[in-house]
């Protein structure tokens, strides 16, 4: 049930539709300035509908603190349910305590029913031992949260201090050493959004 000061971000029923249309128009090259000073980018081409929606509503949560209040007024539906989650559900970040609270829920045993965003900034760009890139984000508490990739060209535009929204499946990676942690293989352009503020 909708409530007048609430807005609903509506998913598909599974994360293989969010990218199965492409854009109407995708020909021009990325725009080189952004009025407000901030440009999301991401691979080619450009975002899913949904994806673009989220990003825009994580961006206003971020210029508001990601004020309790503020994050109260937003809710995401799958197609077809009556009762929205909270945008914490959905959206993880950027507080370790979000952090930990992912890591609690991927590691659970639940499988959950809806795509999954982390809200994060790049800390450091790895390398594994087949010396492909590895996204960090900012530590959990005594954790740490990756995004690694079969396909090198979805992490090459990210740097140190970045902004990103990753979206997908999310799981909990048990390492030789350390505490398990969260992480997301990149599969798909729109998984990983990005931006910078000055």
């Amino acid at each position: 049930m909708t409530t007048p000061d609430e807005l609903h971000l509506v998913l598909p029923d599974d994360l293989g539709q969010i990218g199965a249309v492409p854009p109407a128009v995708d020909v021009d090259p990325a725009a080189t300035g952004d009025p407000f000073g901030v440009d999301i980018a991401t691979v080619r081409p450009l975002l899913p509908p949904v994806i673009n929606s989220a990003v825009v509503i994580t961006r206003f949560l971020q210029r508001h603190a990601y004020d309790a209040d503020v994050v109260a007024q937003f809710k995401v539906r799958r197609r077809g349910e009556e009762t929205p989650m909270s945008w914490g559900e959905f959206c993880h970040g950027p507080s370790a305590r979000e952090l930990t609270l992912l890591r609690e829920r991927i590691g659970g045993g639940t499988e959950l029913r809806h795509p999954v965003a982390v809200y994060a900034r790049v800390t450091a760009i790895e390398r594994d031992r087949h010396q492909s890139p590895v996204l960090r984000f900012a530590d959990g508490a005594g954790f740490t949260v990756r995004v690694r990739s079969d396909h090198p060209s979805l992490l090459a535009p990210l740097s140190v201090g970045d902004f990103v929204l990753a979206v997908g499946t999310w799981k909990v990676w048990v390492p030789s050493r350390g505490r398990p942690e969260p992480q997301m293989f990149a599969e798909k352009h729109w998984q990983l959004a990005h931006w910078t503020y000055d």
